[in-house]
């Protein structure tokens, strides 16, 4: 019974590994690994832009939720690009459904594309180096673009925001999405976001592309990248997802919960508790509430990881805020907590640890009935407890609130996370396999301001996540599209070969 039980474990374990979620990394530096370029130069600090119509695109998978981000160096306020009449717009990052189109996609194409985005950089008085997102979307799984969307209304979305600062330092920047929501960060700050949950369309590109660059500055003189700049450090992750369709002919995927809680990837919280000033020595009396700003007071949490096999590569912390209107409020810094002895059922504003290190991301302008995520992998890793603290500054006077683990079961805080390997096996106890009941092994081979061109057909260039379910104790999701190796399926062949033959000794 232990051979096959090993055995079970092992393939359970390849198979794993094999539906991972889509990662790639490319440095950029002194070429690239994945990407097409035209232009530009290839150095040891990365691709630098030589003129404003470079650009390098990209390929990658339907994924339903995901994020692509990179580092952006050698850029200020007056290397950004400028057309005769002194102002432009720097196009650095677009995505979109090239399904059907072919490569470079022309700038009137991407216009009207089912699955567009766009980040730039404005370089004009009032917006000088401000950031504009832009987002349009029609999930007609049967066809990438058109003049007309198949759903119906199109949902299209034009913000501007962010720091308009830029001093030349290299900046990360990440473009990320999900099935309700798309948004743009810098320096792991939130600058622009789109939510589109009420749309009831799902995200799911034929054929996603991507490009560092875009080909609006092939087609019109106000938009360019600025020359000098230089793009390093590409990382890509995503959940695998199928093509979306219109709502009707596939029913909108429900974002209402995160999957469930006891899916390996999805740590629940432990304990949750808001300490406030106006409870200084006593437990804040609404268990149900997470209250953060500045005069309500701070929002702690506690996740378990002890039991987790291998180190967390990734970890994400999610919030959903609560769904009435007064949750709403102008939100905190997510910090680390060292101290993790701390109970809920007894931790008071006077007794609260102090955080450490500084903000991890920031949760800001906080709507009712959505979820908040922060990166928190530059404190996650080893098997262990983590505590984190929501603290607002003092320009946080507007309370928002937060649901606990006792409001809801389903929209508790939780960590994603992504594992780097199975732990191995107790050494001490090795699985041994009865040579004898096999006579030859499996074939191992089986197995929001206004643009200059707002309104031009239905995805006018104007105008947080579906996460993956991994099963216990590694990086890996079971949903989408599984890539089982060759070896995976003959560890499990071998295991039925063995469970046959048992019962036919039986």
């Amino acid at each position: 019974m232990r051979t096959l039980v090993g055995l079970t474990l092992i393939a359970s374990s390849l198979f794993a590994v094999a539906a991972h979620a889509y990662h790639l990394e490319d440095s950029l530096r002194g070429a690239t690994s994945s990407g097409n370029p035209s232009g530009g130069s290839f150095g040891a600090e990365g691709w630098t832009v030589t003129a404003p119509t470079d650009l390098i695109w990209f390929s990658a998978p339907t994924m339903s939720s995901g994020s692509i981000e990179f580092t952006l160096s050698n850029v200020t306020n007056a290397s950004l690009y400028a057309d005769a009449s002194g102002g432009a717009d720097n196009d650095i990052f677009q995505f979109y459904d090239d399904a059907g189109i072919g490569e470079p996609i022309p700038y009137g194409t991407w216009k009207s594309n089912n699955y567009k985005c766009d980040v730039r950089i404005r370089n004009e008085p009032g917006h000088h180096g401000d950031q504009k997102l832009i987002f349009g979307l029609c999930p007609d799984s049967q066809s990438s673009g058109g003049d007309t969307c198949a759903c119906g209304t199109p949902f299209i979305g034009d913000a501007t925001g962010g720091d308009g600062n830029w001093d030349g330092t290299p900046q990360r920047l990440r473009v990320e999405w999900s099935q309700t929501y798309v948004r743009f960060l810098r320096n792991g700050a939130e600058a622009v976001r789109h939510d589109f949950a009420a749309t009831g369309y799902g995200f799911g590109p034929q054929q996603m592309h991507f490009s560092l660059g875009t080909t609006r500055s092939r087609a019109v003189s106000y938009s360019g990248i600025p020359i000098g700049a230089v793009f390093s450090d590409l990382v890509v992750d995503g959940v695998d997802g199928a093509p979306a369709s219109c709502p009707g002919t596939m029913a909108p995927v429900d974002m209402s919960a995160p999957p469930p809680m006891s899916s390996g990837n999805m740590i629940p919280v432990l304990e949750d508790v808001t300490v406030s000033p106006q409870f200084a020595t006593s437990v804040y009396p609404d268990a149900n509430d997470l209250a953060c700003g500045a005069s309500d007071g701070s929002v702690y949490l506690k996740f378990d990881l002890r039991e987790i096999n291998g180190r967390a590569t990734r970890a994400t912390l999610y919030l959903h805020s609560a769904g009435d209107a007064s949750a709403a409020g102008d939100g905190g810094d997510l910090e680390w907590v060292p101290d993790t002895t701390w109970s809920e059922s007894t931790l008071t504003w006077n007794a609260r640890p102090s955080p450490s290190g500084g903000s991890l991301g920031r949760i800001t302008g906080v709507a009712p009935d959505t979820w908040y995520s922060v990166d928190v992998s530059a404190r996650v890793s080893d098997a262990s407890l983590y505590a984190f603290a929501l603290v607002p500054s003092a320009s946080d006077q507007n309370g928002a609130h937060f649901l606990s683990k006792e409001a809801s079961a389903t929209l508790r805080a939780y960590l994603q996370i992504e594992v780097s390997a199975i732990a191995p096996q107790d050494a001490t106890a090795p699985v041994v396999i009865d040579a004898g009941s096999v006579t030859s092994p499996p074939d191992a081979g089986t197995a929001p301001t206004s643009s200059a061109d707002a309104a031009v057909a239905h995805h006018a260039d104007a105008a947080p996540s579906a996460q993956g379910q991994l099963t216990s104790g590694c990086a890996c999701a079971i949903t989408g599209h599984a890539r089982a190796p060759s070896g995976a399926l003959a560890l499990t062949a071998l295991a039925l070969l063995l469970l046959r033959r048992r019962r036919a000794r039986a």
